[in-house]
């Protein structure tokens, strides 16, 4: 496995996230977020979904998107919609 010799762009969302938690389900300490940045998966050559828990060595930059407040409720509200649209208790 060679590594790259430029950076490379990888998208995480570092915790915190639960549709139908309260708040102490996803509030993160500076570890648990940290360790969340950190973690991912991908799919093996066996097609199975392998999760890791990368090197904070391997971080060289990173990007901090912000965005309004209302457009994450209405991101999260579709991300339920699309998990549960088989419920029809939910829906």
């Amino acid at each position: 496995n060679d590594m790259p010799t430029t950076y490379v762009k990888t998208k995480t969302h570092c915790g915190g996230r639960c549709g139908m938690c309260s708040p102490s389900k996803y509030i993160e300490t500076l570890d648990s977020f940290e360790e969340m940045c950190r973690s991912g998966h991908y799919i093996t050559r066996k097609k199975k979904k392998k999760y890791v828990i990368y090197s904070m060595g391997l971080v060289q930059r990173a990007t901090h998107l912000i965005r309004n407040p209302f457009n994450n409720l209405v991101s999260r509200y579709h991300l339920q919609l699309n998990k549960n649209s088989k419920d029809l208790e939910w829906v």
